[in-house]
């Protein structure tokens, strides 16, 4: 008896759409994350990392305020560090959609640079991360 290969389908290739390293896109089904340029920057910054740190390929370094390291999941490239402000900005665009909300109105959907290098040196938001001491 002669049984058929089974065969995987490819996934439907979107327009625009990128393959990233990260290979990581938000989620259609998961609410944005909704970021309150009126609340304290430490409740942002704790939010956020608990939303990324959620995906279970994002950690910390193990120096204090070295960022992140991204491990990624198609093996290519084992890890990727996440060590300056552009590098984390690409990292949440490509994980989490965004919305800035100052009072009231909805305000854009990118964090300012500002922030995304000093949470790079926070407890705040590192903190929500586990520790990577071998790679």
């Amino acid at each position: 008896m002669i049984i058929p290969a089974k065969v995987t389908p490819k996934p439907p290739v979107y327009q625009h759409q990128v393959h990233l390293a990260t290979d990581q896109r938000p989620p259609r089904d998961v609410p944005a994350f909704i970021w309150d340029d009126h609340a304290p920057p430490a409740d942002n910054y704790r939010a956020l990392a608990r939303r990324l740190a959620a995906t279970g390929r994002i950690f910390r370094r193990p120096e204090h305020g070295t960022g992140l390291l991204l491990v990624a999941a198609d093996g290519d490239v084992p890890f990727r560090a996440i060590d300056n402000a552009a590098k984390l900005g690409a990292l949440i665009v490509d994980c989490v959609e965004v919305q800035i909300v100052k009072g009231e109105k909805m305000a854009g959907s990118r964090i300012a640079a500002s922030h995304l290098g000093t949470m790079l040196l926070t407890d705040a938001f590192l903190g929500e991360f586990r520790v990577v001491d071998l790679v």
